[in-house]
């Protein structure tokens, strides 16, 4: 159990962000604790041996200003003004000859016991050599060695001690502010993180309400906290309203079928009851009327499975080179005499050039066959024109009717499976026709639209995108 839990934690997005920052953070802290602190050693350093050089400087000027042969003792007072201006508990200066043999020195009682190195001969001191010399159980000292030109070689020593107590006070406030700036840091980043997942909560909150509930016209509000966050409520706003209208839509397409079934399968059963009860019912006409109501049946489910091929792509085509004006005068030479037996006109526009696409023949005479045949069948009187579409990038045809026309929310609709633009349905059909329609020029990649206006009439048209340098016109 308890591992569980510890699993659980280690899985929330908040505790991995946080660690991970946190560890980057304070990654980042440490890099600029060690250079800050290389750096102020470099500086004291720097500053220790400025003073050396001025130190040694002074000695040696001293003993510049004296005029003639400069006697042991008078070089003793000397290098002990130097000692006791720089301290003589931490600073030290010791006189070589030429050989290295010590010839004065500073009283180093307080300092502890050791050897000093013996200096290079003068010719190898060619300008100021600084050495660090560490000892056990004492800071150590750095010294410098300067030869004069009067054949002497001066030590001056200042002890570590100072430096390193300075050193360890700049660096421990250093590292007071490298800590609180890493707590700073993990405070704001907490606040910061939880004011960002508290978005991420309540869109988690919300969709387990829809989840529940069972509610899809519900939705989550924004703003939820972060841009971020907002882009993902809408996206799930989005979805859910896409999937209520599947289910809208799935519910309006059963009640449809349920509709259009529950007629034939009525007066099957009718039939049946009928030539059950009577002997002297008439078996040949009660044939018929069931072959006539099985077909019905068949063709709405044909149709339905058409549909539903064309839209999930499952739909073989047959590719070829189809000239549209061809195309068009087909469907009138097919449709004239239905045409003529309702008095309307079938025009077709002119055009001298042929206009051509690449598709399936066969899917696109049957989706020109539809629309010719919707458009006569809700055009009482006047003519329905066909032609060509040509346009930059696009290639076409119309099918336009002088029929009833439809309103702006006819129109929204008219792509919908079982959608009757006659509402007392005197018209047959089941109102797949256009969902066919629709579902086949998806198929063939193409663009079907409708525009319309009540009392004047509807026009289809149908494109096709095409390459400049392929277009046939």
């Amino acid at each position: 159990m308890f591992s569980g839990r510890i699993s659980r934690f280690w899985q929330r997005l908040s505790v991995r962000v946080l660690l991970v920052s946190s560890l980057i953070w304070l990654g980042a802290l440490l890099v600029t604790y060690l250079y800050l602190a290389n750096h102020l050693r470099s500086q004291a350093l720097a500053r220790l041996d400025e003073e050396l050089k001025t130190a040694v400087f002074l000695a040696t000027h001293l003993i510049d200003s004296i005029e003639g042969e400069v006697d042991t003792e008078t070089l003793r007072e000397e290098v002990e003004h130097v000692s006791l201006i720089y301290g003589g508990s931490h600073c030290f200066v010791v006189v070589f000859d030429a050989q290295g043999n010590e010839v004065v020195a500073t009283d180093r009682s307080s300092w502890p016991v050791f050897e000093p190195p013996r200096p290079a001969q003068t010719g190898f001191l060619t300008a100021f050599v600084i050495q660090t010399h560490v000892l056990q159980g004492h800071p150590g000292y750095r010294s410098i060695f300067y030869a004069h030109p009067n054949g002497l070689i001066f030590e001056v020593g200042f002890s570590l001690a100072e430096m390193q107590r300075e050193l360890t006070t700049n660096l421990r406030a250093l590292g007071y502010g490298v800590g609180l700036a890493f707590l700073l840091s993990l405070v704001l980043g907490t606040i910061v993180l939880k004011r960002t997942l508290r978005g991420i909560r309540t869109i988690s909150l919300e969709s387990r309400k829809i989840r529940t509930l069972n509610d899809l016209s519900h939705r989550i509000a924004l703003p939820t906290g972060s841009y971020e966050t907002d882009e993902l409520a809408l996206t799930l706003n989005q979805m859910v309203a896409n999937v209520d209208h599947l289910v809208s839509t799935q519910r309006q397409v059963v009640n449809h079928i349920a509709h259009d079934v529950r007629s034939p399968v009525t007066r099957l059963r009718a039939l049946g009851e009928s030539a059950s009860r009577d002997p002297n019912f008439d078996r040949e006409d009660w044939a018929g009327q069931v072959v006539e109501d099985c077909d019905r049946l068949l063709h709405l489910v044909n149709q339905l499975l058409e549909i539903a091929q064309a839209e999930s792509g499952l739909l073989r085509l047959e590719i070829e080179t189809i000239d549209l004006n061809e195309l068009l005068e087909d469907a009138i030479d097919l449709f004239h005499i239905l045409a003529e037996e309702k008095n309307l006109e079938l025009v077709k526009q002119d055009a001298s050039d042929s206009v051509c696409v690449q598709t399936d023949r066969r899917l696109l005479q049957r989706l020109c066959s539809n629309l010719l045949d919707n458009a006569l069948k809700y055009t009482q009187a006047g003519q329905i024109r066909l032609g060509t579409l040509v346009e930059p990038g696009k290639v076409g045809f119309f099918i336009e009717d002088t029929g009833m026309g439809m309103d702006p929310e006819q129109v929204s609709q008219v792509f919908e499976r079982f959608y009757r633009g006659d509402p007392a349905r005197t018209q047959p059909g089941f109102g797949l026709g256009l969902a066919f329609c629709h579902a086949a020029a998806k198929a063939m990649n193409a663009e079907l639209v409708c525009h319309s206006e009540l009392g004047v009439g509807t026009r289809f048209e149908l494109r096709f995108s095409v390459s400049l340098d392929n277009e046939d016109v």
